[in-house]
């Protein structure tokens, strides 16, 4: 079948997807080509994006409860038919603490929608922590299908505990600010990292892909994984780290064997890169030792150079933005470098 989408601007108008960056539909470098193919369009693929979230203590008739706010997207990579998209806030249990939401319904959604003003709920106690689910019930070429999307939100900045040589950590998700020191092209980050992966505070126990570090888009969730500029996780499944870079054309990655890791205990890891030479360089380090394999593009040989990208994001330690890849852990000892000469001479003792 074919799916065909004509959009118009009114004047200067934004064009609506949120990934254009702001820019305008006369700029034809955001221009794409009108495809007609015999063969069925490919499945289409949702996310959904809480923009920024605001926790505030806020007084109420019964006391005084966690206010939250936020201005919720939902973007579609076909044209399809929203029946209802809604939000709820929920607990780290799954508990709900809020009616649903109602957001759109009975909508044709072409590309994205994007609320024009935030949006605010009053939950009748004070909450350390959020997590807000959103869900879309949706037709496409006239199936009825569903979608979730979860992001955890941190009411204030938890303490974890404090590293085996006494630095403090943070409970995830939280941001910092690297932006004078990270550049795409060149550079080193490590930290360390404790799970709760069996704890309390879990927000996605069930989930093997835990995101350590991230730097990407705000909707950038599993089915978009690719749009992430650069990403740390750590997957469960494979007891394997993985360094994944992208530079809008090509995505390049190393891994590394955990096997000796308990997934319970504090453990040190330290990504370096630099991209600035005829061939990428990646490394990833674990407990002070290089541990990571040849860097591949999706597992193929790289030929070539790799010409790398700014890093427009946030950096999201724990996946604030990559919403159910959530790390679930404190992690501690941050630091970065702006090149991995710097990092192998000013590192700590344990790292050669």
């Amino acid at each position: 079948g074919w799916k065909v989408l004509f959009e118009y601007n009114r004047k200067d108008e934004a064009f609506s997807s949120v990934f254009s960056d702001g820019k305008y539909f006369k700029d034809t470098s955001f221009w794409q080509d009108l495809l007609f193919s015999t063969f069925a369009p490919p499945p289409c693929q949702l996310a959904a994006a809480t923009g920024e979230v605001v926790l505030t203590e806020q007084q109420h008739s019964n006391g005084s409860g966690t206010k939250v706010t936020f201005r919720p997207a939902l973007e579609s990579s076909s044209p399809i038919y929203v029946k209802h998209f809604t939000a709820q806030i929920l607990d780290a249990d799954g508990n709900n603490l809020s009616q649903p939401l109602p957001l759109i319904a009975d909508t044709y959604l072409p590309v994205c929608w994007k609320a024009g003003l935030p949006i605010s709920t009053q939950l009748e106690v004070t909450q350390p922590g959020v997590v807000i689910a959103m869900e879309a019930v949706y037709l496409e070429n006239g199936q009825e299908k569903h979608f979730r999307q979860e992001r955890a939100c941190a009411y204030i900045t938890l303490a974890g505990e404090n590293t085996p040589t006494g630095e403090a950590t943070l409970r995830t998700p939280f941001n910092l600010d690297f932006q004078d020191t990270l550049a795409q092209k060149e550079g080193a980050l490590s930290l360390q990292f404790k799970p709760d992966w069996e704890g309390n505070a879990v927000f996605y126990a069930g989930v093997t892909r835990k995101t350590l570090f991230h730097c990407g888009p705000p909707l950038a969730g599993e089915t978009l994984y690719w749009k992430n500029v650069m990403v740390l996780s750590y997957d469960r499944s494979t007891r394997h780290f993985y360094l994944h870079i992208n530079n809008g054309s090509s995505t390049i990655g190393v891994h590394a064997n955990a096997d000796n890791w308990d997934e319970q205990s504090f453990i040190s890891v330290a990504a370096s890169w630099d991209l600035t030479g005829a061939q990428p360089q990646l490394a990833l380090y674990l407990e002070g030792q290089k541990a990571s394999s040849e860097p591949t593009a999706w597992g193929q040989p790289i030929s070539g150079s790799f010409p790398p990208q700014g890093l427009p994001f946030p950096f999201s330690f724990g996946a604030t933005n990559a919403g159910y890849q959530h790390a679930d852990g404190a992690i501690g000892a941050v630091r970065a470098w702006k090149s991995p000469a710097a990092f192998v001479s000013q590192a700590p003792p344990d790292y050669p």
